[in-house]
C-alpha cells in the first residue's frame, strides 16, 4: 500500500500470475531501474505481500486466466490497497472486460502479447524509476 510515511520509498511492483503461468515470461521484459519486483500467485499471497510491503506502488495482474478469477483478483487487490494503481495484462480485451475490470478497480488494461517498450512505458507512468 502507498504509505503515508514519507520515509517509505514507493518502488515495488507486485506481479500477479496464475500458479500455472510463468512469471518469467514477463519478468525479462521489465527494466529493473531502482525498483523491486514481488510475485504472487494467489489471493492469500497477495494479501500477505500487501500487508508486509508498504513500498508497493504498482500492481500488474496477468489475466491469462478465467475472467471470473481475474476480476475477483482485481477486486480483492483494490480492496487491500485502493490507492495503488492496478494494470491488467490480458489476451482477451473486450469492451465488457474493460468495463468489469474498471468497476473492480483496474486503472489500465494492456493487450498481450505486450512488447518491452510498451510494458516499461506503462510501468514508468505509474511507478517512476530513479
Amino acid at each position: 500500500m502507498v504509505s503515508a510515511d514519507p520515509n517509505i520509498k514507493v518502488h515495488t511492483l507486485l506481479l500477479v500470475t496464475r500458479p500455472v503461468s510463468d512469471p518469467h515470461a514477463i519478468l525479462p521484459l521489465i527494466a529493473q531501474k531502482d525498483r523491486s519486483i514481488l510475485v504472487a500467485e494467489d489471493v492469500i499471497r497477495i494479501q500477505d505481500l500487501c500487508q508486509t510491503h508498504p513500498e508497493i506502488g504498482l500492481v500488474m495482474i496477468s489475466m491469462e486466466l478465467a475472467v471470473e478469477y481475474g476480476m475477483a483478483t482485481i477486486e480483492k487487490t483494490h480492496m487491500l490497497i485502493p490507492e495503488v494503481p492496478i494494470v491488467v495484462i490480458s489476451k482477451y480485451v473486450t469492451l465488457e472486460t474493460i468495463r468489469l475490470a474498471t468497476m473492480m478497480g483496474c486503472d489500465e488494461i494492456m493487450q498481450s502479447p505486450v512488447d518491452r517498450s510498451t510494458l516499461n512505458a506503462v510501468i514508468e507512468k505509474y511507478l517512476p524509476g530513479n
